[in-house]
């Protein structure tokens, strides 16, 4: 490298709704919230068994399952998304403080980042709005389909749109079916499991954290090269 060239920075991406906010907590208490209305217990750990992939799959099953009668799970599912989605536009849910360390040091280091979600894009663009993605110049890219990145691809499609090859690229997320598809494109890789994934396999990854308070954000991007 020449002397007066100066090193391409790598990329971050990560979750929005799930790392960034807390969705999948959210998630769970409106679930539990909507069987208490029959009488019905639900617990963090029935949610991580049977509530992690799409509503409209698990549902059906798991209203049968816990004897829920009030309602068909297609209203269910209705009601899950909307009630979660209007509690993540509240003005008091919040940035994870963690996080935005993260990406203030991201910044600091000229990184380009992105966020991936699920949300519908009018919500995800009030709320990142809200905020203040622009004070990282943070892209969003949205997918309303939540296996969209469980696939490689998608993460690629990232890389691309952060103008970063793969390699050069970090990927923050916390679930085992992300991390596989980030991993699987050439990503590096750090896992921050929230109490309903941390019981997933999070194999390959450079890092495994509760938190991400956990490592300082400088140091970890001069030891993964980015």
């Amino acid at each position: 490298m020449a002397k007066n060239e100066q090193k391409e920075h790598g990329g971050l991406v990560f979750e929005l709704e799930n790392l960034a906010l807390g969705a999948r907590r959210i998630r769970y208490e409106v679930l539990a919230g909507i069987f208490q209305e029959q009488g019905i217990p639900f617990s963090a750990v029935q949610y991580s068994r049977y509530c992690l992939g799409r509503p409209d799959d698990y549902l059906p099953g798991l209203v049968e399952k816990v004897g829920y009668t009030a309602a068909p799970a297609t209203m269910v599912a209705e009601r899950l998304r909307g009630e979660s989605l209007s509690r993540l536009m509240q003005k008091d849910c919040a940035l994870d403080a963690n996080l935005k360390a993260w990406l203030d040091d991201a910044k600091a280091h000229s990184m380009p980042i992105a966020a991936v979600t699920c949300l519908p894009q009018e919500a995800a663009t009030s709320i990142t709005k809200r905020l203040a993605f622009e004070t990282w110049g943070i892209r969003v890219l949205y997918s309303t389909d939540t296996q969209s990145f469980r696939s490689p691809a998608a993460w690629l499609s990232a890389a691309q749109v952060l103008a970063r090859h793969p390699t050069h690229c970090l990927a923050l997320v916390t679930s085992a079916s992300w991390a596989r598809a980030a991993l699987a494109a050439s990503f590096k890789g750090i896992a921050i499991p929230d109490e309903f994934t941390e019981f997933e396999n999070f194999a390959g990854m450079n890092y495994i954290l509760s938190s991400l308070q956990e490592l300082k954000a400088d140091a970890t991007f001069k030891k993964l090269g980015l």
